[in-house]
């Protein structure tokens, strides 16, 4: 029998979006098999992750990949026998809220002014920052305590809280790894850092516990820069459209409202709010965020127009093809959500270094112990000292704080500049690259025409030329036309024609 779903808000919500999501078929059937990516909160980092992917993959007939650099847990289920309500639970267990279908997922926050305004709202955005900085603040005044000879008394209070700041959090990871019977990074980080505090080397270890923190706080906003970088994409289509009916009247509708065959009005110099064939009107179109192409094209009835594209100066009606959710953009943004999801080839090979790393690191350290005093060859106090030391130097900081931060913040840098990225195997490929080939006006160039030589008959004053060229182009605004009457500008000559 196939469990019954509790409807509760939250619930209702999210079946709302699983059912946006879901196809004809798999509604009419609901033992069908479906797939379905949402928004989630509260899914911190690569550990967040996984601990998503553990907790939904235990149900039957699912399973799950989280991506915290996106935002999103993309669920592969069997209706059949895992409800809605199943989901949502074991999401919460883990301290993870479903916000949505992942077409919402992303927000932008506002910069304050100066640096010590961003520094204050970054600091409230992240707050793991804030404690590894605090922590970090009471690290330097031990370490100078005891560089002074200072007492102990001071010392240790200040070397402890910065412990407890900066580990809190791979305390409460490392908990939540052991309670599931598995090992990873933060397990050994944590031992390691354990280790040299008993060898009395309490700041060696604090400073551990430091850099781990602040290199999780790097990759968690590392990760909220790419989910910005995925929401200013998706904010290319406009929120509303303009509807005309079969009678000639307009009507504002959100753009989630719109059916194929919808007749839609894109006002001059409005970003087209749907896919869509033009039924009348022309106009030259901005189709830059989509093609990249930085000269307008011109549209004409039976054109196809798409979504996030800039009309120019003319009216257009265009009839709608797709829905908001099949669109050329949002097809787009998906692509870019899955970008983010994947994973490199370092990564996964970090991964997998990692599931075997860190057991034999502990087996090594426990034969280090143990080993040379059963065989009588030295006292326990001494191997239990170098087994510290062993699992100290053993821990790969630089491997756990490094490899998911790098390939996260090199994507979202790449998509603030306007690259995207098809995830972090591309990326790396990149640094095998060698040469380069270019085939677009406007990548490597402006796509910007400028009027370099003007040549004149005889009798003809090249001024009298620029400024009649210029008086004919003023009112067009084609790129050339634009080119001419920059440079009878720049002659002096805008005006001499008129």
């Amino acid at each position: 029998m196939a469990p019954v779903d509790t409807e509760t808000p939250t619930v209702g919500g999210v079946r709302h979006a699983f059912d946006a999501q879901l196809s004809g078929e798999a509604r009419r059937s609901p033992g069908a098999r479906a797939e379905i990516a949402l928004a989630v909160n509260g899914m911190r980092g690569r550990r967040g992750a996984r601990a998503v992917e553990a907790a939904l993959g235990a149900l039957p007939g699912v399973s799950a990949y989280a991506s915290a650099a996106a935002g999103t847990v993309h669920v592969s289920f069997d209706r059949g026998h895992c409800a809605v309500a199943e989901l949502v639970r074991e999401l919460e267990k883990v301290g993870v809220r479903i916000t949505g279908p992942a077409a919402a997922a992303g927000g932008s926050r506002r910069s304050s002014p100066g640096v010590l305004g961003r520094f204050a709202r970054t600091v409230r955005a992240y707050p793991e920052l804030g404690w590894g900085l605090l922590g970090g603040v009471l690290l330097v005044a031990a370490w100078a305590v005891h560089a002074a000879g200072g007492p102990q008394a001071v010392r240790l209070p200040l070397v402890i809280g910065s412990m407890v700041l900066c580990g809190w959090g791979t305390l409460v990871d490392t908990v939540k790894v052991l309670s599931r019977f598995k090992f990873d990074i933060d397990v050994l980080m944590f031992a390691a850092a354990i280790g040299a505090t008993v060898l009395g080397e309490w700041e060696e270890g604090a400073l551990l516990l430091f850099l781990f923190a602040m290199g999780g706080a790097g990759e968690l906003m590392a990760m909220d820069k790419a989910r910005r970088a995925i929401a200013a994409l998706a904010k290319l289509a406009p929120e509303t459209a303009i509807v005309r009916g079969a009678d000639g009247a307009e009507r504002l509708v959100r753009v989630e409202a719109l059916v194929v065959g919808d007749r839609v009005v894109v006002r001059p110099f409005d970003r087209v709010p749907a896919d869509g064939v033009v039924e009348s009107g022309t106009s030259g179109v901005d189709q830059s965020p989509i093609t990249g192409e930085s000269v307008p094209a011109e549209k004409a009835p039976g054109d196809a127009v798409f979504a996030g594209t800039i009309n120019g100066e003319g009216l257009l009606v265009a009839r709608v093809t797709k829905l908001a959710g099949e669109s050329t953009l949002a097809k787009i943004v998906t692509m870019v959500n899955e970008a983010q999801a994947s994973k490199s080839p370092t990564q996964m090979f970090a991964e997998r270094v990692e599931r075997w790393y860190v057991p034999g690191v502990l087996v090594g350290t426990a034969a280090v112990m143990v080993l040379p005093v059963v065989l009588g060859g030295g006292a326990w106090a001494t191997w239990f000292y170098r087994s510290m030391a062993f699992l100290t130097a053993a821990s790969p900081c630089a491997l756990a704080i490094g490899t998911p931060a790098a390939v996260l913040s090199g994507i979202a840098r790449a998509a603030r500049l306007g690259v995207l990225v098809k995830g972090g195997a591309h990326l790396e490929n990149l640094g095998r690259v060698g040469a380069v080939a270019m085939d677009k006006t406007g990548t490597l160039t402006r796509g910007r025409p400028e009027v370099t030589d003007v040549v004149v008959m005889a009798g003809y004053d090249e001024r009298d030329v620029m400024g009649l060229a210029a008086a004919v182009e003023r009112a067009s605004s084609h790129p050339l036309a634009k080119a001419v009457v920059t440079a009878a500008r720049a002659r002096g000559a805008a005006e001499h024609g008129a």
